[in-house]
């Protein structure tokens, strides 16, 4: 079987959540992180929409994290992360998508305010509305559905700490005080070794780009 490779940036949540689930599944895969502002074309050879991250399996190639990480599981079915039931993988397709249709464009807008802005209040109104939906979709117990870390963990753990990142780099309070649920998760999520250790790569990726 060819291998695989995963194209990636260091500091991509969606890169980021790929790799959690790589490294839980014990995959080889390897990755290559192309320098950054050389890359454009390269990319525009292998995705139309020039951006990563990229699967490449033998001569084929995968784009979007959502497509690559349904082929992972598929190609590599155990450990499962898309739950033990129809309903549970159903929901948590869903979870991976509200991640990213409600949460990350709040998380972008985020990152582009500035200290003092008055944009920053209503945001902020907005992104606990959004994470206590998310929490009403969670099960309660540590992980999003079920008992087991899913795609859904992997979608949600790079976004809550990209929102602990820019909050503080606001100058913001955490969104942990109002969100125990959220926190609960996050403290179970932080216990596992692999996502341990992806926290660990982002958080040192970011603090070089500072």
């Amino acid at each position: 079987m060819s291998r695989l490779t995963l194209i990636a940036l260091h500091t991509s949540p969606y890169a980021a959540r790929l790799t959690i689930q790589i490294l839980h599944k014990g995959l080889d895969v390897e990755t290559k992180f192309p320098a950054e502002g050389i890359s454009q074309a390269e990319h525009g050879a292998m995705n139309p929409f020039a951006r990563t991250p990229i699967l490449l399996h033998g001569p084929d190639q995968i784009i979007e994290s959502a497509a690559i990480a349904e082929y992972l599981e598929d190609l590599h079915p155990e450990p499962g992360m898309r739950g033990q039931s129809l309903m549970e993988t159903a929901r948590i397709r869903a979870f991976v998508r509200a991640v990213d249709l409600d949460l990350f464009p709040l998380i972008y807008t985020l990152r582009s305010l500035n200290t003092g802005d008055p944009a920053i209040t209503p945001l902020l109104a907005e992104l606990h509305q959004v994470l206590g939906k998310l929490e009403a979709l969670m099960d309660g117990d540590g992980h999003v559905c079920g008992d087991q870390l899913s795609m859904a963990d992997c979608a949600l753990l790079p976004a809550c700490f990209y929102l602990d990142f820019f909050l503080g780099r606001l100058q913001q309070e955490s969104w942990r005080p109002q969100h125990d649920v959220l926190g609960n998760w996050w403290r179970v999520m932080i216990q596992n070794t692999s996502v341990a250790t992806v926290i660990a790569g982002l958080n040192e990726a970011v603090e070089q780009r500072r």
